[in-house]
């Protein structure tokens, strides 16, 4: 895919936290834990930190970039991305450092997506 720009995902988890929404709302099967996180999301540390178990073999729903709709921009399609994860991790009460700040969404050429 020439240029690109790969999504700044910070891994912070409030869309891993939220598969069950995801999976009723597309209709999608996904692999959903009973409090709605993935089931792929497990703790990773003593302080209650969490980490997608198989990251690097996660399906497509997962990739930020594969779900563009043909007639939208990429650089809009992140920031409307970006403004859905900063509300999710608002309401999750994250701490700031989680947020995507527009200055992250800087055209880069790289043919990968998160």
């Amino acid at each position: 895919m020439g240029d690109s720009q790969p999504f700044p995902c910070t891994s912070c988890g409030a869309c891993c936290r939220r598969v069950g929404v995801i999976a009723s709302v597309t209709g999608m099967n996904l692999p959903v834990k009973e409090d709605g996180s993935c089931a792929h999301l497990v703790e990773w540390s003593a302080e209650g930190v969490t980490r997608c178990a198989i990251y690097d073999e996660r399906p497509d729903i997962c990739r930020v970039g594969y779900a563009i709709p043909d007639e939208m921009d990429l650089l809009d399609y992140h920031k409307i991305t970006a403004a859905m994860c900063n509300a999710m991790q608002e309401e999750d009460e994250m701490e700031e450092v989680f947020r995507i700040h527009p200055n992250d969404l800087v055209l880069l050429s790289d043919s990968s997506f998160n």
